[in-house]
């Protein structure tokens, strides 16, 4: 089993108390392995799960960075995408399930629904990290948080969409940064 692949096995696992033994069969299976050139959008259908394996994603709507998506993250892909889509910052590695193996897997093990409930309020729970940034009065501060938990990605971000991320002039950004 190659190192991606124990990556997601793990995180799964963390989640259970469950041995999910038979279920990992099924997932494992299912896997598609993926991979995104630099600035190329995910491809990928409305409810498939992916696990970013190495790289950095962006998650934009419409032109704005709403989400900075790192390595060992899952990526929860919306039914109803709505101007939302993924694009690597750096050459990234992903392995998809697709949501009708999702469904399938669910099906045949329906104790796999409460690892997927486990998982899909961590997506939620990543996702509030930039409501902290943009909860903090002094732009100082963000810059730093930004900086601390985006090291692997902001040197690889344009200044336009750091400071609109964290809701700073590009003036104050470059005055700053």
């Amino acid at each position: 089993m190659d190192a991606s692949v124990l990556q997601l096995r793990r995180l799964l696992l963390s989640h259970t108390q469950d041995d999910l033994q038979e279920e990992w069969n099924a997932l494992y299976s299912a896997l598609t392995p993926v991979h995104c050139a630099v600035d190329q959008r995910l491809v990928c259908n409305p409810g498939d799960i992916c696990f970013l394996v190495e790289g950095t994603m962006l998650k934009v709507h419409l032109t704005s960075v709403v989400r900075v998506i790192q390595s060992d993250q899952l990526i929860f892909v919306p039914l109803q995408p709505k101007a939302i889509y993924f694009r690597a910052l750096v050459p990234c590695q992903l392995l998809i399930l697709s949501r009708e193996a999702l469904y399938h897997i669910i099906e045949v093990f329906p104790r796999a629904v409460r690892v997927y409930d486990s998982l899909l309020d961590v997506w939620h729970e990543q996702s509030d990290e930039r409501l902290l940034l943009l909860e903090m009065t002094q732009k100082s501060a963000r810059i730093a948080l930004f900086k601390q938990l985006h090291k692997e990605a902001f040197p690889y971000m344009v200044r336009k969409d750091i400071a609109n991320y964290i809701a700073v002039s590009e003036e104050y950004l470059r005055k700053n940064f």
